[in-house]
């Protein structure tokens, strides 16, 4: 693969190796969580300027830390992390395996919840309207007086325009903070939360039970448990 690099103003010409130039995507995506690809060309030199530096002083420093006791252990640990997420990346388990770990194991869905939110500032307003709302013993007032105060205090713009409304959202996709108290929730309660400087007012509008799930919607759940399960299985017959 041929780059083009601009060095003090001359335009040099020269050949990247395939696994040079994977290690500097490698090199890219680890420490910048990026696409070295997707980068601009003077962006680009500068991580294969970055990554030589990288490489020199590792091979400068070796000497010194090979023989301890500290880079003997952690190249043990580092080497089997390496090679196990090379392993999982790479197996791809048949629908034989996936349909046998699905018929000797019982998957349920996630309970998904349907939310109304109302963000503010003021505590003492907070208080105010969550007051009023306990007042509001039927679902059907308690929606009406909430969407009065989403549209005329909540600082969300985009749930301001949609009553305060939140589409439906599985449990194992909401906020930590959210997901440890929601579960004791029932329909047409309410809850808070801190986020930041932000009061976060939430109604429970609606809640879909777990149920048995269907072979489809454990798909990427068995996936993972026959990679792992094929995983250990190669360690087990690389130690024998």
């Amino acid at each position: 693969m041929k780059k083009i690099l601009y060095v003090f103003g001359i335009v040099c010409l020269f050949q990247i190796s395939s696994q040079a130039m994977s290690e500097i995507s490698i090199y890219t995506a680890k420490k910048y969580n990026t696409n070295y690809s997707k980068l601009n060309q003077e962006q680009q030199q500068e991580i294969l300027k970055e990554y030589e530096k990288v490489k020199k002083l590792s091979t400068k420093i070796y000497d010194d830390i090979k023989s301890t006791n500290y880079y003997e252990v952690n190249k043990n640990l580092l080497s089997i992390e390496i090679w196990s997420k090379k392993y999982l990346n790479n197996y791809i388990p048949s629908q034989t395996e996936l349909q046998d770990i699905y018929k000797k194991n019982i998957f349920k869905t996630n309970p998904k919840y349907k939310l109304k939110t109302l963000t503010l500032t003021d505590k003492k307003r907070a208080q105010s309207i969550i007051k009023q709302l306990n007042n509001k013993k039927t679902k059907q007032k308690r929606i009406k007086l909430f969407e009065i105060f989403v549209k005329k205090d909540s600082l969300d713009t985009t749930t301001k325009n949609k009553k305060g409304n939140l589409d439906w959202i599985s449990e194992e996709k909401l906020l930590p903070n959210i997901r440890k108290n929601i579960s004791n929730l029932k329909v047409n309660d309410i809850m808070t939360l801190r986020i930041k400087d932000n009061i976060q007012i939430l109604y429970l509008d609606n809640k879909q039970e777990p149920k048995k799930a269907t072979f489809e919607e454990s798909k990427a759940t068995l996936i993972q448990i026959a990679k792992k399960q094929a995983l250990n299985k190669k360690i087990e017959e690389l130690l024998n």
